[in-house]
């Protein structure tokens, strides 16, 4: 319910921006809800629109975050990171080491990449997350291994995951050699840490 609420305010969003602005204007802003609120409403309309937008960055961001922190907690249970990263508070449970240094680590890459190929990368990121899922699926399906039992079948196997992992490794080619070099790097940079560790 709550994916079908958002997709429907964000479809009707789009429309009814694409009717107002003209291709031109579309295509040289990078803020086009702002520029749709601007023609109806005026000044007070693009204010409260992009106050809007800032402060859903600013949730999003906490979210991404705190979920992200998640991770060197969970690798440091696992003992792939320093027992350090175990650390949170006892009153809120917030993994505060972890979420330091997420945050750290994040903000240098903000720094220090451009936000093209920041964003780039991200995406390279996720599409082998997505890529490495479909891989996933085939071979455990195909290793009849006797203990996985999913509750879930994933729907279309095996050409859906087939499809997906060729769609998946087109995309990730088409990001680019610095986002491919980049991810490469962090992808390098984690396999000797967990060699080492």
């Amino acid at each position: 319910l709550a994916f079908f609420t958002v997709m429907s305010l964000y479809l009707a969003s789009v429309f009814v921006t694409v009717g107002l602005l003209r291709a031109k204007d579309m295509n040289a802003t990078l803020t086009p809800l702002s520029s749709g609120a601007f023609i109806v409403t005026g000044n007070i309309g693009l204010i409260i629109l992009s106050m809007g937008a800032i402060l859903s960055f600013i949730t999003t961001a906490n979210a991404g975050l705190m979920s992200a922190s998640r991770v060197p907690l969970a690798m440091a249970k696992d003992d792939l990171l320093p027992p350090i990263f175990k650390g949170f508070s006892k009153k809120t449970r917030v993994p505060f080491v972890s979420l330091i240094a997420t945050s750290v680590f994040m903000i240098t890459v903000i720094v220090l990449l451009d936000i093209k190929n920041l964003v780039k990368v991200a995406s390279t990121m996720m599409l082998i997350l997505f890529l490495f899922t479909n891989i996933s699926v085939l071979l455990m399906r195909l290793s009849r291994i006797v203990t996985y039992k999913p509750q879930f079948s994933s729907p279309g196997y095996p050409w859906l995951q087939i499809a997906g992992s060729i769609v998946y490794a087109v995309m990730i080619i088409e990001m680019g050699k610095v986002p491919l070099l980049i991810t490469a790097g962090f992808i390098l940079i984690s396999l000797i840490w967990y060699l080492l560790y």
